[in-house]
């Protein structure tokens, strides 16, 4: 499971570099960073595939943990966007968390699951502070997961956007 995460997560950094020397010509439709959520927090990438919609992949190496995301904007301003997000993923919870929540007993005592979520959140481009700050963005959600016990749950994320 770990070497399989592994080959994974520098699949996706690697394509993903790949990507930032073709992400002239439609700005910000791709994102790189880290992003935490309930039971997926760690190295994030996001493509904006149409208008309101968009994919993005967490893998979590601390807990062998990854989430596929569907997001979509229903609310699209310059420097804000409001969106709703529908989340799918797994877990093997061999060993302890990077960082993010780990007090969960079931999680400590079942080595793997698969977990679903469901949520709203807003995200900001900080040059709308300032145009002359570099195009990251951070976003914040709120939402519910099962994981496999029902959760409140509360996100939060920081990109590069290219």
């Amino acid at each position: 499971m770990k070497y399989n995460l592994l080959i994974s997560g520098l699949t996706v950094l690697i394509l993903s570099t790949g990507l930032m020397n073709s992400s002239q010509a439609s700005e910000n439709k791709y994102r790189l960073g880290l992003q935490g959520t309930q039971f997926a927090a760690g190295i994030s990438g996001i493509i904006d595939f149409s208008s309101p919609w968009a994919v993005q992949g967490i893998v979590d190496f601390g807990a062998d943990a990854a989430a596929f995301r569907l997001l979509n904007r229903f609310s699209q301003n310059e420097f804000w966007n409001a969106y709703g997000q529908g989340t799918l993923g797994f877990w093997n919870h061999d060993n302890r968390r990077s960082w993010g929540w780990s007090e969960d007993d079931y999680l400590k005592n079942h080595d793997d699951g698969f977990g679903a979520g469901v949520g709203i959140g807003i995200e900001y481009d900080w040059r709308g502070i300032e145009s002359s700050l570099p195009p990251i963005g951070w976003n914040i959600e709120l939402g519910a997961s099962v994981v496999p016990a029902f959760y409140f749950d509360i996100g939060i994320g920081v990109h590069w956007m290219f």
